[in-house]
Formats: structure tokens, C-alpha cells, sequence
């Protein structure tokens, strides 16, 4: 069975009922990894995004307003306790300047926040943390009106060849483990749905029951993400979406036995 061909069968083919959960081997863990790279090429996608937005940001402006910004030891240490907020010229995006001792609360909104120790790249809730140690690695720089503009640009054009690529990377196993222990998590729910409907699994059909259950939240989940629509099936939304398949799913298989 090509694995690639269940992200988009799984929405409409009733055969993968028995092809999959009847039939197949394992416990899902091949279709868990495809989607999980998927899942991790939207999170690089993102941060292309992010980082490309920050060529539009007006680093003249701001180096009219700083003196000078100057890292030493993988930490700003000048300015201290400064703060300031800028944004491109579509307002898509915001540049946050935030040397202050106060507690970093994330916002709803797509910026770029450049705190003491490290750069946070947060959008609609999601944050992604970048230490200068993995920039600057113990270098000391210092930012000025003359250089911050041309060095600026130098940063983000390195940032957009090696922070997609690096946080792709990074994520592959961290979102494969995730959705490992959401599939055993749903496999402990099917226990009351094939109580419910009669019906008898081994422990592995179970695996393979939740994992097929629960990608269409997830694949739906992914595919706003890459197209910008402000949906997420999550909590409550996402569970009862996933119960519906795998109900959709024991009745298949039920009814093809049956046959």
C-alpha cells in the first residue's frame, strides 16, 4: 500500500477499512513518520515566511532611533532596558526590540521579538525560539547606524538558508513522537467505541485504527496552516472529529466482514 496515497485516501476511500486497519502489519508507525515530515516541512515553510518578511522591515528607521546594539557573550548588553516596536510596510509583520528584565508573553501576532538571550519568532500562538548562542556562537558583534542595515540584511539571508532546513529537521521527531502517543492516547478511546458497537480488535488493529482516525484532523490541520486560514481543530474539535472517522471506520470494517 503506498503510505503517501493514505493523506489523501483517508478522506474518502472506505476500503482503507480493511486494507489498512484489517490487513495491514504494524501499528502505523510508517504513515505516522510521512505525516510527520509533512507536518515539519509546513513548520519550515513558516519559517522561510517569517524570516523572508523581515527583509521588508524599515532598519534605517530603527537605526535612527538605537545608538547601537552590541552582543557580547551570546547576550545583548547595550541597550538596556529598551524597548520599542516596529513593522513593515504592510503591517504584516512586527519587529520587537525588548531589552527589559520583564516576562515574555506571546501574542496573537506575527513578529519577530529580539529579547536579551534570543530571538522569538511567534505567529497566531506559536513560538519558536532561536538563542543567539546558535547565531553568534560566543562571537561578539556590535550593531551601529552605519553597519545594523547591511548586517541586517547579511543575518536574514543566512537565517533563510538555515533555519527552514535546521527547524525542519528538529521537528521530524519531535512531531513523529507526538502523534505516537496521540495514536496509543486514541487507542485507548476505541476501546469504549468498539464496546459500544460489539466489536472485537487486536491491540495492533487498534494502533492502526486511531492512527488512520486521527490524520484527518490533522492533515486539515496542516493544509490551513500552509494556505494562512485562522482554523485549527484542536481540543474538543479535534477529539470529536477524530471519534467520528474511527466510528465511520469500525462500521466499514463491520460491514465488510460482514458481507
Amino acid at each position: 500500500m503506498n503510505t503517501l496515497s493514505i493523506l489523501y485516501r483517508v478522506f474518502y476511500d472506505k476500503k482503507l477499512a480493511v486494507d489498512f486497519i484489517k490487513n495491514g502489519t504494524g501499528r502505523g508507525g510508517k504513515v505516522l513518520f510521512v505525516l510527520a515530515v509533512v507536518a515539519a516541512l509546513r513548520v519550515a515553510v513558516y519559517a522561510f515566511g517569517v524570516t523572508d518578511s523581515l527583509k521588508n522591515l524599515p532598519v534605517s528607521e530603527m537605526a535612527k532611533d538605537i545608538h547601537e546594539i552590541v552582543f557580547k557573550n551570546d547576550r545583548i548588553i547595550s541597550p538596556v532596558d529598551y524597548y520599542a516596536v516596529y513593522s513593515n510596510e504592510k503591517q504584516s509583520i512586527g519587529f520587537v526590540l525588548d531589552t527589559t528584565s520583564a516576562l515574555f508573553v506571546p501574542s496573537g501576532d506575527r513578529s519577530i521579538v529580539m529579547r536579551k538571550d534570543a530571538m522569538v519568532f511567534q505567529d497566531k500562538g506559536e513560538v519558536r525560539i532561536l538563542p543567539y548562542q546558535k547565531l553568534l556562537q560566543g562571537k561578539s558583534l556590535t550593531l551601529n547606524r552605519e553597519n545594523m542595515e547591511p548586517a541586517f540584511k547579511a543575518a536574514v539571508d543566512s537565517l533563510r538558508m538555515t533555519f527552514p532546513p535546521v527547524l525542519f529537521a528538529l521537528a521530524i521527531p519531535v512531531i513523529f513522537v507526538w502523534y505516537v502517543l496521540f495514536s496509543y492516547f486514541y487507542g485507548g478511546m476505541s476501546y469504549l467505541m468498539t464496546y459500544a458497537m460489539r466489536r472485537e480488535l487486536q491491540y495492533d488493529e487498534r494502533i492502526r485504527l486511531a492512527v488512520l482516525s486521527m490524520m484527518p484532523c490533522e492533515i486539515l490541520n496542516i493544509l490551513a496552516a500552509l494556505t494562512d486560514v485562522n482554523i485549527r481543530l484542536g481540543g474538543g474539535a479535534g477529539v470529536l472529529l477524530t471519534l467520528i472517522y474511527m466510528f465511520c471506520f469500525l462500521k466499514e470494517e463491520k460491514e465488510a466482514k460482514t458481507v
